[in-house]
């Protein structure tokens, strides 16, 4: 179906919006009948009933926090509590504050236009922004890449395996379009039009970190290989928005503690939803994800896993075929996954997590566009499959304790 429309979409000229909007529609189709094909399996759980109706079975697991927010905003006890709950040992509780404000916050000001509400804006919001994050994606791959890969690329996005968490009411899609518009500008080298999105990424999904670490890195490998290649203005502008989006990744704990009276409220918070995995309540780069190890594969084996993985790692971030990403997104992708591997503790939310690097679908494209026809066709019909996979394992709810998406 989308090669078709893709061929269907050659015969438009100049119309590049056009054909991305239309694969990127057919994905979307795709994904909706995956998840019609599910619902009936969703259980009776905490938060949506058996066999619930579409919207219902959207606004599940995450969403309901985002609702919170949404129709609370900044209070004493509800959505952004100014009292932190805690339980009987006085240990702060999973709570609304792990969740930026960027996406409820935009929802809720188009609720104040259309008067429509959450249980239809979130889901129709998030499909509608990424819908613009395709078109953004695509602007993206395509300074790297052949506008056919480019295509394709966004072909893949659509199909990949956490792409339903794309129109579902998570922040996914609305975050991913500040982040392709701040990329977009890194790599014109419009460093402080790119400070815009990435302000309003950092209100919308941690990680804005990364992307100031990363364009320090360029900045550095600028200075110290080809200085005279750039003007002065250029390493000033790059050095400021680093600095800065670097920076902005203190906005919301700052907001936070500023608001519950507690400095620490939003470390306090992160900690609450990684308490049922770990017993350590502190931060320490990386060890969330040597935690993991343990638990999954007990404490023997368990750290030797894990380095295995972050070899593993390291030996696809120096592999040549990332290196045709280009200097920018090539270190885009080394400081995000080194992001991630700092202070995330791997969960089944890893895969979403992973749509930051989305601009490894355009090396993806370049090698499928290089295969058989069957082959293509049965890596297609896998992705799909793998989609209906994530949707049944992640998102509809089985039983207590259920891994999310």
């Amino acid at each position: 179906m989308v090669e078709r429309l893709i061929a269907f979409s050659n015969r438009l000229p100049k119309s590049w919006w056009a054909r991305v909007l239309l694969i990127w529609l057919a994905t979307r189709v795709i994904t909706l009948l995956l998840f019609v094909i599910s619902m009936p399996l969703q259980s009776l759980s905490f938060h949506i009933p058996m066999a619930p109706d579409l919207l219902s079975y959207f606004n599940s697991w995450d969403s309901l926090y985002y609702q919170q927010i949404f129709d609370h905003g900044f209070s004493l006890t509800q959505g952004y509590a100014k009292i932190l709950p805690t339980d009987a040992n006085g240990l702060v509780q999973m709570n609304t504050w792990a969740f930026f404000p960027g996406y409820p916050f935009v929802v809720r000001a188009i609720a104040m236009v259309t008067g429509l509400p959450w249980l239809i804006l979130a889901p129709a919001s998030a499909t509608v922004f990424s819908f613009v994050f395709a078109l953004l994606a695509f602007k993206v791959i395509r300074e790297k890449f052949s506008e056919l890969e480019a295509l394709w690329a966004v072909a893949l996005i659509g199909i990949s395996m956490p792409s339903p968490i794309l129109q579902v009411g998570y922040a996914e899609s609305l975050s991913l379009v500040f982040l392709a518009w701040a990329l977009l500008h890194l790599l014109r080298g419009q460093y402080l039009i790119a400070l815009i999105p990435a302000t309003l990424w950092s209100l919308t999904r941690p990680g804005v970190i990364a992307i100031g670490f990363v364009a320090g890195l360029i900045w550095l490998v600028r200075i110290i290989r080809r200085r005279n290649e750039y003007s002065v203005y250029q390493h000033v502008t790059l050095a400021i928005f680093a600095v800065v989006a670097a920076a902005e990744t203190a906005v919301w704990p700052f907001i936070a503690g500023a608001y519950t009276g507690r400095s620490n409220a939003y470390l306090l918070t992160e900690t609450a939803w990684r308490r049922p995995l770990t017993d350590y309540e502190g931060f320490t780069p990386f060890r969330a994800f040597f935690d993991a190890g343990s638990l999954y594969f007990g404490p023997w084996v368990g750290p030797f896993a894990s380095l295995i993985f972050v070899i593993a790692v390291y030996w696809f971030i120096r592999s040549k075929h990332l290196r045709e990403l280009g200097e920018e997104l090539d270190l885009w992708v080394v400081g995000y996954i080194t992001y991630l591997l700092s202070v995330f503790f791997p969960t089944t939310s890893t895969l979403r997590l992973l749509l930051p690097v989305f601009v490894v679908f355009g090396l993806l494209a370049r090698k499928f566009l290089g295969w058989a026809r069957a082959k293509q066709v049965r890596f297609l019909s896998l992705s799909v499959g793998l989609q209906l996979v994530w949707i049944y394992a992640c998102f509809t709810y089985q039983t207590l304790n259920y891994p999310a998406p």
